[in-house]
């Protein structure tokens, strides 16, 4: 999947804008932004078929806390499912979760920093 060997899916989030649904709890549906949302996180397939969607958080939900709270999550963690997930920087990487390198420069002098741009322009 996207030249990466073993990569079995790909995660992100999303917000969808919601209407405020009013009451005493309406603020937690206010994202950084400062729009009324839902937080979706969504793990899609080499053929770009949906695999999991958690569309039940609010949008000032961080997506590290839905995807730590979520059923993919452990079935990647207990090898469940084969191979390994592919997300953005927003995630902390985990032996079954791929991620950008954060900060090549203080990681590495060499190596890290000739391979960086092709991880990342197979990323996007």
């Amino acid at each position: 999947m996207a030249r990466f060997p073993g990569v079995t899916g790909c995660i992100d989030w999303t917000h969808v804008r919601i209407k405020s649904p009013g009451g005493e709890d309406a603020e937690v549906f206010r994202n950084r932004k400062g729009v009324f949302s839902v937080n979706v996180q969504a793990v899609t397939g080499p053929q770009l078929q949906f695999y999991d969607v958690v569309a039940s958080w609010p949008g000032s939900v961080h997506d590290s806390r839905i995807f730590d709270s979520s059923r993919v999550r452990v079935l990647y963690e207990e090898r469940r499912v084969p191979g390994v997930l592919l997300g953005d920087m927003r995630y902390a990487c985990h032996p079954f979760l791929m991620t950008p390198f954060h900060n090549p420069a203080k990681e590495d002098t060499g190596r890290v920093r000739q391979v960086q741009p092709e991880f990342l322009m197979h990323l996007n």
